[in-house]
């Protein structure tokens, strides 16, 4: 994005914080350049909706049924435009002193320490917070140093030139200000939080919310999904889950494409956040992301079932291998590869021949191999090696 100094803040209404810029010329796209079916264009015009912007502000009100949504959708893939988004032109810029870092604007400890307790770290994020957060602390308003410190906040965020203060920035820019960095990133236990959803689901809720669209999932429903995946029991046919409920074959199918149907709807609306960060984290690093503490987990085919199905989701999970892996990647690849390269040799290979071939394969998967993806690179390495020792 580009950022410059001399901007006016915008409001905007935004359905969620996942916001995205794209071009005018696509915002003002008429939707019937889409070619999208009669009912649909019925709706759209009913609800004078003549845009693909006007689509995108009004999804939530639009009254379309959620398979017409997706029906959209699909038509707006071409235009790198996906669901449970927020798209806006590109208008905000954001100003680069924003972007400064709270510890080299300050040298004060107990701003420093003010600012790390409520996670503002920069002053685009303490501006857009400042003063109410700390007049709000009672830790903070009973100390003797309080209205000095406030004062040197605002004598410091007037010298930067952001006078009017609190300084109201959008989810979108809130978003920006406090995007992760890489280092960050990568310490993240991704796999963790999808095991710990899937639980959530399959455990515990029966009912959950898209925006306000209410999912619910029965009993049957739940078991029927535990019993074809073997969650905590053998995986079982559909045949022989049908003979317990008195139902066909053909009819538990239908209840199982529903359920999972549901379930893929709100794993996309919730994990685009964790999809984001892998997505960076390829961006960087290649189409392999290793993670050593991956455990077996009975609920593994459901999980790599729906991430594979939901094509707005770009990874998977490789539990055999313990990695993260980019959708269409398979891990089997590179062991073909390595095995062609070894096999081929014209006389067997000495251990160090072997490890350099595998890593000269590797490294046209697993890029940018700094100290920061060492261990991710030795573990994928590591795997490699065994497997073909064996």
């Amino acid at each position: 994005m580009n950022r410059e100094n001399d901007i006016q803040v915008e409001d905007i209404y935004l359905m969620i914080e996942q916001v995205e810029e794209i071009d005018e010329k696509i915002y003002n796209l008429e939707v019937y350049r889409l070619k999208l079916s009669s009912k649909i264009m019925r709706a759209l015009d009913k609800q004078e909706i003549n845009t693909v912007g006007e689509f995108l502000e009004n999804v939530n009100s639009a009254q379309l049924k959620t398979e017409e949504k997706f029906l959209v959708y699909d038509k707006l893939e071409a235009y790198g435009i996906y669901p449970y988004r927020v798209y806006i032109p590109k208008c905000l810029k954001m100003p680069e002193k924003y972007f400064e870092e709270i510890t080299d604007v300050f040298n004060d400890e107990w701003i420093i320490d003010a600012c790390k307790k409520y996670n503002l770290k920069n002053i685009g994020l303490l501006a857009n917070a400042f003063p109410d957060i700390f007049a709000q602390d009672e830790d903070f308003i009973t100390q003797d140093v309080f209205f000095e410190k406030i004062k040197t906040i605002e004598d410091t965020l007037s010298q930067l030139g952001i006078k009017q203060t609190p300084v109201t920035l959008s989810c979108f820019q809130k978003k920006e200000l406090s995007e992760k960095d890489i280092c960050e990133l990568v310490n993240e236990n991704y796999i963790q939080e999808i095991e710990n959803f899937f639980d959530n689901i399959i455990n515990t809720s029966q009912s959950f919310y898209i925006n306000e669209h209410k999912i619910k999932l029965k009993d049957r429903d739940l078991n029927i999904i535990r019993r074809r995946f073997g969650i905590n029991c053998s995986k079982e046919t559909l045949k022989g889950i049908g003979k317990g409920y008195g139902l066909t074959r053909e009819r538990i199918r239908q209840i199982e494409f529903t359920a999972l149907k549901k379930i893929s709807e709100y794993v996309l609306h919730n994990i685009q956040d964790i999809n984001d960060n892998i997505m960076r984290l390829f961006e960087n690093f290649g189409c392999i992301l290793s993670y050593a503490d991956i455990k077996p987990s009975p609920k593994k085919y459901l999980i790599q079932h729906v991430l594979d199905k939901i094509k707005y989701i770009g990874f998977n999970i490789d539990y055999d291998n313990q990695c993260i892996v980019k959708k269409g990647f398979k891990f089997q690849n590179i062991q073909d590869e390595i095995a062609a390269t070894v096999d081929n040799a014209k006389r067997p290979l000495k251990d160090s021949k072997i490890q350099q071939r595998i890593n000269k394969v590797l490294l046209k998967y697993v890029q940018n191999v700094t100290p920061l993806q060492i261990t991710n690179y030795s573990n994928i390495f590591n795997q490699l090696y065994s497997k073909y020792k064996k």
